[in-house]
């Protein structure tokens, strides 16, 4: 499978999947390539049939076709006209778009909604981070099997592990909706989620105004599901999704709990 680089009209999120890829050359240090002197250009081929054996990387895919150009997107131009504004330190405009493109959100729905484990987590204080309560809708929460953390799964999937219907108390999970996460934030986050989660784009219902993460306090008796005179407008986010419904109790699960029973031995 050939993949075609487009023009991206706005900073977007994607998504990091793994791809087969082709190598052209021998690697070499990153130090030692020169782009001026044309030393990344790409080697010609004469058939595909010149390609070394793939091997497998990851790389980060585009989520919104409606978003990308026709035209197709040239890294020589790119050189020529635009990489300047994206390493020159000294330009304040770019080095904000920079930054701000390497801010995520994210909704926490289990251990990460307290405080001293995020910041324990991501390895810094979280001086940068915003956060809020946050609804999802249409997923439950389970406690994972042989644990004391949850997973959550789309509600469709969840009621085959019930024998009756969940009501609109329980088929939604109340969480923390944080954003400024950096992509050093999100790799640590990544690895501490590990491959039982799937990172995933979701739509959350903020339930308040975002405070310093410093200042969050943490609700001790969340109400599970708000009055729909309080829902604001849902925005994106990413959060962790369980990827085998079957290693999740048929139990839902509660932060109210866990806070008064395990959370220190995450945080302490």
């Amino acid at each position: 499978m050939s993949w075609l680089l487009l023009t991206v009209g706005e900073i977007q999120e994607y998504t990091r999947e793994h791809v087969e890829v082709y190598p052209l050359e021998p690697p070499s240090r990153i130090s030692a390539r020169n782009i001026e002197g044309n030393d990344i250009a790409q080697p010609p081929l004469a058939s595909l049939s010149d390609l070394s054996a793939p091997m497998i990387a990851a790389t980060y895919v585009y989520g919104d076709l409606e978003n990308l150009e026709v035209q197709l997107w040239s890294f020589d131009d790119f050189v020529k006209e635009s990489a300047w504004k994206w390493y020159d330190a000294s330009d304040s405009y770019w080095r904000s778009r920079l930054l701000a493109m390497e801010q995520t959100s994210a909704f926490f729905y289990g251990t990460l909604m307290h405080p001293k484990i995020l910041k324990r987590v991501i390895r810094n204080d979280g001086a940068h981070l915003q956060i809020c309560p946050a609804l999802l809708l249409n997923y439950t929460r389970h406690k994972v099997k042989y644990a004391d953390y949850p997973g959550v799964i789309p509600y469709l999937k969840s009621r085959e592990l019930f024998d009756h219907d969940l009501n609109e108390m329980e088929n939604n999970v109340r969480g923390t909706l944080v954003t400024g996460l950096t992509a050093k934030d999100m790799g640590y986050l990544d690895t501490f989620e590990g491959s039982q989660y799937i990172r995933e784009r979701v739509k959350v219902c903020p339930l308040g105004a975002p405070v310093g993460l410093s200042n969050h306090v943490i609700e001790e008796h969340p109400s599970a599901r708000p009055a729909a005179t309080e829902h604001s407008d849902s925005v994106e986010a990413v959060t962790y999704v369980f990827s085998n419904w079957r290693h999740l109790e048929p139990k839902l699960w509660s932060f109210e709990e866990f806070v008064k029973e395990s959370a220190w031995m995450w945080h302490s």
